[in-house]
């Protein structure tokens, strides 16, 4: 699972750089995306929709979100632009702050009433904006998205919370701002694998400490493996003894680890 994981959320920023570099895009998005406020206000008052789009529909309000172009950020949105106007894959300006690690922008738009629950498509799998900033290690823009509302234990399509993806990417400080925004540190979900496991099996004892020191289960059990990283009715002491990780058994034996 944790392949799959690194390999999918590896994949997303590759996607949307692809889709930003190689696609052909009219002049005000080039303008957004360059930063140039003189250049977009000309083209606007020139009559160019602000809510048009490129040949894949992403509006000059997603390019600037993208590369955090504040200033026209603004001025697009006081001159009409949809805040919420999603692309042919469901990107909106929201989710390409978020992969930016624009925190200042996503505030921006959030104040505008971004809306935090809409999901980037890609095949049968989707990401919300808290989720594409999860993965990517934008600190910054986590508590923004938070103080909005979104939810730290929602599973996406492949069914993993954001806590869970933290932690198998090893971004400590993002695991301890989800888990004092709530996020369950023994949910296991659908997939049946709690934090602790997952930590345990990446080696991370930084994390495997924070998850321990915030109540995690010791004995919290795989309730089905999917790979052979984790298998079923296996302890974060069995994966961690299995994966030759000394120093965190000793943590979780001292934690009252017993199997």
């Amino acid at each position: 699972m944790m392949a799959r994981i690194q390999k999918r959320y590896f994949l997303f920023p590759f996607l949307l750089l692809t889709l930003y570099s190689c696609h052909r895009a009219p002049p005000l998005h080039h303008y957004a995306r360059g930063g140039s406020l003189e250049h977009v206000q000309f083209m606007v008052n020139q009559g160019d929709n602000v809510n048009g789009v490129d040949e894949d529909g992403r509006t000059a309000l997603i390019y600037a979100a993208r590369y955090g172009q504040e200033e026209i950020i603004e001025y697009l949105l006081s001159n009409g632009a949809d805040v919420n106007q999603q692309a042919q894959d469901g990107e909106t300006p929201l989710i390409a702050a978020s992969y930016g690690c624009h925190a200042k922008s996503a505030e921006i738009l959030l104040a505008h009433r971004a809306d935090y629950k809409m999901l980037y498509q890609h095949g049968q799998h989707g990401w919300t904006a808290l989720m594409v900033a999860v993965s990517q290690g934008c600190t910054d823009i986590i508590q923004p998205l938070l103080g909005a509302g979104s939810d730290p234990n929602k599973e996406i399509a492949e069914r993993y919370t954001p806590l869970i993806v933290a932690v198998a990417k090893g971004h400590t400080s993002i695991v301890r701002t989800l888990l004092a925004a709530g996020a369950d540190v023994n949910y296991k979900g659908k997939k049946g694998i709690a934090p602790l496991i997952v930590a345990s099996h990446k080696g991370n004892l930084e994390i495997v400490k924070v998850l321990l020191n915030s109540g995690a289960a010791v004995d919290s059990r795989v309730i089905a493996g999917e790979d052979e990283a984790f298998r079923a009715g296996e302890t974060a002491l069995k994966v961690a003894r299995r994966n030759h990780h000394s120093d965190i058994e000793q943590i979780l034996i001292a934690a009252g680890a017993t199997e």
